[in-house]
């Protein structure tokens, strides 16, 4: 005679055995996740340093595309304020001063009172190379 496996457990074996197969579920998954996290992070970390780099090199376009890379991995203050400084650099004011305003706003691994400083001092000069206009119809 074939039993199933409800059959093979009282009601009150199988309460016990839900926990514990969940619980077994995450050890098993918890590795993998782990693992998963951490090649997210070593290659937001390898963006990072090579946007520096990039940046260090005047190589503007590079350093925003490693930026803008980084922060597709992780969205920060920080990933919008090296893109902002990149598109600066790179005299593209009006994305400059967008990414800019996003890193001051961000509260995902906000700016330091130095970074908040810095963004706001380009800020005012990238905006100073933006016309506006008032159109009225």
């Amino acid at each position: 005679m074939t039993r199933t496996l409800p059959e093979l457990f009282s009601d009150r074996a199988r309460s016990y055995l839900v926990p514990v197969f969940a619980c077994l579920a995450l050890l098993v998954a918890s590795p993998a996740a782990a693992q998963k996290r951490t090649a997210a992070d070593d290659e937001y970390t390898t963006l990072i340093k090579a946007g520096l780099s990039e940046f260090a090199a005047e190589h503007w376009v590079e350093a925003r595309s490693l930026f803008e890379r980084a922060h597709v991995l992780r969205p920060s203050a920080r990933t919008f304020r090296g893109m902002g400084l990149a598109a600066r650099m790179e005299r593209d004011y009006v994305l400059a001063v967008r990414y800019l305003k996003l890193a001051r706003d961000d509260a995902r691994q906000p700016l330091t009172p130095a970074m908040r400083e810095e963004v706001n001092s380009v800020l005012q000069i990238a905006s100073g190379f933006i016309a506006r206009y008032l159109v009225t119809v």
